[in-house]
Order: structure tokens, then C-alpha cells, then sequence
């Protein structure tokens, strides 16, 4: 190896175990002026080292002349390129922005973590990347007190890990280092709120003039729905239209399983129509059409700020005000409009619906997803003893 075959901006480091290791880096004055490119740990190897590097200078050179640097292809065979790979799948294009932004995340908190080398984990050779590495991970991820992100990302990683598997098993080692891991879910599970919790809720946001936020946690308790749903998408259109004015239209954009919810039906004794929601009935009658959706705040800033203009609420300002109007009503930390769907699919559990039935009415597209929703209780536990004692004297 000659200094001319060494590409510019690459650079060499001794390491502590005596090999000779290679980096990238822009120079000061591109970054300063903005560049997007970032210094970068090359490996060990010349020959990858010497391509990569030759790939990040092309890349330079390309926002030196005005043009955004093109994607620039990772190692292949590494961590980085395993989430190229990904990426380009169907599975992970068609996720939803929002989730598809948790996913990147998730994927970068694993890439970017630092060995002891110094180096970070996304350009090391997937075949270096074994159960102990993956577990290391995310012990130390659990240090630092990131239990709930610590799962995604092992959760994420695995999918990734599977999916590249099906598309390069020539490359991607059959062996998942991120399967069968020893991970807490117990501060992951999100903390049902009781029916109490939810009518208390509701009289709050009432006494605090916010009749919306009330409609908003019922819904999500009702009608299953995710709350970024009921307040970006559930619309008056979807609410008893003339079509089928006996129902509303219940949005699930994460997993695209809408459908109708009905609302009422007719007994067949008295010819009376019954309610199923009188409750979601009630508070939808204490809204006022301000706009396409049916949660709306006024508009708080600006040249057109007056009680006559309404903005959807954005979710930043709906989750603040729901943590104002809990703690108003003396409520526990963990009640949140996420709290209340999880309390309103913990009702279906409670009330013994068979799982073909409860995963009808929560739209979950898999069976086994049922199980992070509907939190194991008391009643669901006395019912089935209940069952176990009539059979056992034979009273089944």
C-alpha cells in the first residue's frame, strides 16, 4: 500500500489492539458551510475502506457543486446496509409516516451506538453481530433508562434483521441475534384507566369547558379508536352520515383496517332503538361544528384569533391538555387518551368476548396483538374460575 492509493480525507489510527484503522472526514470548512456529510468510520479493511471513502468524496465533491449528495450505498454486509435493505422493502414503505419515523429511529438508536473501539455499530459486518452483541445493546440502552425504547429498537432490528434474511440469505447470516431476547415489557405495557377514571375525566373537561376533550376520551374508550385518530381524522361526515345513519366511520391509519361502528339497534319486543354508546352520544351533542372534524379548539395565535375560527388539535396541545384536565380531576399520572383505549379493550377482556369478537371490534389485524391491549384483571380472572368450578361439579 502506496500513500497515493490512499483516497484524500482518509485517514489512518492506530488502535489500541495494534491494528490499523481507517476514517473519513469532511473538512472543517465544508461543514461549516453546511455539508450534510458527516466523519465516518471506515473499518479495518483497505480495500472497503479505500471504496467507501472514495464513495463519500464523489458524495463531497457533489454538494461542493451546488447538488444534494446523492444516497450513499453503506458497506454491504454491514448493520447500515441491513437497514437500506429494509427500507426498500413493501413492509416498511407501506408504514404510516408517523410510525415509519419511530422505526428510523429506533433502527439509528442501534446503528449509532459506540463500541469500545469507538467505533459505531451500523459499519460493523453483520456476521460480528451476535446475541451477546444485540444484548449488550440493550442492557446498556436500559441503563440509561430507555426500557421502552430499548424494546422497539431490539423489536425493530429483529424485523429488519428477518426481512434482509428473506431478501440476501447469501449475505444476511439465518441466525437473528435480536430473536428470542430476554427483554422487560412490563414498564413497555401501557397502564389501562378504570371506567371511573373516565367519567371523572369527562365531568372535568366539561366544568373546564372543554366538552371535545370529553367526546375525545370517550371515543377512544368506545369505539377502540387510537387517539391521534379520533383527533386528526374522526370528521362529521363520518358521524351518523345519511348513508348509514345508524353507525360512524371508525379511522385506524396505522394498520388501514377501518369500518363502521354501529351505534344503535332496534329491540325486537318493543320496536324501541336502542343505544349502545349514550354516553359518546351525549357528549357528541355538546359539540359545535366548527370545522370538517369534530374536534376543534379555537385558534389561540394570530391575525384571524377569534372564537369563530377553529384549528385541529394538534397532538402536542390535546396530550398537555389531557395531563391538566387528569390532574384538575385528582387523577393518576398514567391517565392519557392512550390510557383510555387501552381501558376500553381491557372492558372487551373483562367481558368475556371470544377472540374472533374482540379482534372485530379493535380492528387489530393479528389475533396476537390482543395481547398487549387487553390487560389481564380481576374480573377477567373471577369469570374464569367461575367456569373452572362449574366444571369441575359437573355443572358445564
Amino acid at each position: 500500500m502506496n500513500a497515493d492509493d490512499i483516497p484524500p480525507l482518509m485517514t489512518p489510527k492506530k488502535l489500541a489492539n495494534g491494528k490499523l484503522a481507517w476514517y473519513w472526514s469532511p473538512p472543517t470548512r465544508d461543514r461549516k458551510a453546511g455539508c450534510p456529510l458527516t466523519p465516518v468510520a471506515l473499518g479495518t479493511t483497505f480495500a472497503e475502506a479505500s471504496t467507501r471513502a472514495t464513495e463519500l468524496n464523489e458524495a463531497l465533491e457533489e454538494w461542493r457543486q451546488g447538488k444534494a449528495p446523492g444516497a450513499i450505498p453503506a458497506n454491504e454486509g454491514t448493520f447500515d446496509w441491513l437497514c437500506t435493505i429494509y427500507k426498500k422493502d413493501r413492509r416498511y414503505r407501506s408504514l404510516q409516516p408517523a410510525t415509519r419515523q419511530g422505526y428510523d429511529i429506533a433502527l439509528h438508536r442501534f446503528a449509532s451506538y459506540v463500541l469500545k473501539n469507538g467505533q459505531r455499530m451500523g459499519p460493523q459486518r453483520l456476521q460480528s453481530i451476535l446475541p451477546e452483541v444485540a444484548d449488550a445493546v440493550y442492557d446498556k440502552l436500559v441503563e440509561q433508562g430507555l426500557t421502552r425504547q430499548a424494546a422497539l429498537c431490539m423489536d425493530i432490528c429483529r424485523l429488519a434483521w428477518s426481512v434482509g434474511q428473506r431478501k440476501k440469505p447469501l449475505i444476511v447470516p439465518a441466525l437473528n441475534p435480536f430473536e428470542n431476547m430476554d427483554i422487560d415489557r412490563s414498564s413497555v405495557e401501557t397502564r389501562p384507566a378504570t371506567s371511573d377514571e373516565l367519567d371523572a375525566f369527562c365531568a372535568k373537561a366539561i366544568e373546564m369547558g372543554w366538552p371535545q376533550m370529553a367526546f375525545a376520551a370517550r371515543a377512544c374508550w368506545d369505539l377502540l379508536q387510537r387517539p391521534v385518530d379520533v383527533f386528526g381524522r374522526l370528521s362529521w361526515a363520518h358521524w351518523r352520515p345519511a348513508e348509514r345513519p345508524d353507525s360512524v366511520f371508525v379511522v385506524h391509519h396505522k394498520n388501514r383496517s377501518d369500518d363502521w361502528a354501529i351505534l344503535e339497534e332496534t329491540d325486537q319486543e318493543s320496536g324501541e332503538t336502542v343505544l349502545f354508546y349514550p354516553e359518546l352520544e351525549d357528549l357528541a351533542a355538546l359539540l359545535e361544528r366548527k370545522g370538517t372534524l369534530m374536534i376543534t379548539r379555537p385558534r389561540l395565535r394570530g391575525r384571524q384569533k377569534a372564537a369563530a375560527v377553529h384549528d385541529p388539535m394538534p397532538k402536542r396541545f390535546y396530550e398537555k391538555l389531557a395531563r391538566q384536565i387528569a390532574d384538575a380531576a385528582g387523577l393518576p399520572k398514567h391517565v392519557s387518551m392512550r390510557a383510555f383505549r387501552h381501558g376500553g379493550l381491557t372492558e372487551v377482556g373483562d367481558a368475556g368476548l371470544p377472540d374472533t369478537y374482540a379482534q372485530a371490534l379493535s380492528r387489530h389485524r393479528q389475533r396476537s396483538s390482543l395481547d398487549r391491549y387487553i390487560h389481564r384483571t380481576n374480573v377477567q380472572q373471577l369469570a374464569a374460575t367461575r367456569l373452572r368450578v362449574a366444571h369441575r361439579r359437573g355443572e358445564s
